[in-house]
């Protein structure tokens, strides 16, 4: 027995195909807003490591500091002894600095 099937050779295509060039329009522009989207992130993270290191860091002032302050300023403004046995004190800064003025005055300038 032959074979007499015949085939029909009248088949339609269909356009259901994507087209290639709004595929590759669709990924290039996910591409560009992921990269631009992780700059901006990355950017944002930045500013806030240098904002927390500013106020943890740069603008905290240690309990040390202070004082260590507070103990220079009262050695600058303050009357204590250096040596009670030779009659040498320390005076405060501004004292000093008028005595020796007078003592520069009294001596006629030299």
């Amino acid at each position: 027995m032959a074979d007499t099937h015949h085939y029909h050779t009248d088949i339609t295509m269909k356009d259901d195909d994507p087209q290639s060039w709004s595929t590759i329009l669709v990924g290039l522009v996910g591409f560009v807003l992921l990269f631009v989207i992780v700059i901006l992130l990355h950017t944002i993270f930045l500013v806030t490591i240098d904002a927390e290191h500013q106020k943890k860091i740069i603008a905290a002032k240690p309990a040390e500091l202070g004082e260590m302050r507070v103990a220079q300023s009262e050695a600058l403004d303050g009357y204590r002894w250096i040596n009670e046995q030779d009659g040498v004190a320390a005076i405060p800064l501004e004292r000093a600095i008028d005595l020796v003025v007078e003592d520069y005055e009294t001596q006629g300038g030299e």
